[in-house]
């Protein structure tokens, strides 16, 4: 029973599977690394786009009261002593869908849309850990 487990270990195809299993754990690992890296740089610029557009806020730049609302909810959450991330993503979704329905126009549209294409930069950087090309 011995000399099999040991014929085992040591045929090439489960130090194949044992190094592909480390090279997993590994990767997976260098990811968890970079989760709270990753958080931290989100909330910040979830922070940074709500107080702009909460200080640019004015009778021309919107018109919709439901707008108008996600930025002041957003910016509430933004400046609370512990900032709501979900509070903040779930203002930034209404923003964007008011940029993509026309509703949320320039100078505040144009922030909307930098956090998104920052968003995603980050996201690719997290989750394809350099495999994706760019």
């Amino acid at each position: 029973m011995l000399f099999e487990a040991t014929a085992e270990i040591a045929s090439p195809y489960t130090q194949n599977q044992v190094q592909t299993a480390v090279g997993m754990l590994i990767f997976v690992q260098n990811w968890m690394d970079g989760v709270p890296t990753f958080d931290s740089a989100e909330i910040s610029d979830l922070k940074h786009c709500f107080n702009s557009m909460f200080t640019m806020l004015g009778p021309r730049n919107v018109e919709a009261a439901e707008v108008l609302q996600a930025i002041d909810r957003g910016f509430r959450a933004a400046n609370e002593a512990s900032p709501d991330r979900r509070a903040l993503e779930a203002e930034i979704s209404a923003l964007a869908k008011a940029v993509a329905l026309g509703i949320l126009q320039e100078p505040l549209a144009d922030i909307v849309r930098g956090y998104l294409k920052r968003n995603l930069e980050r996201m690719q950087s997290i989750l394809g850990m350099g495999m994706i090309p760019s």
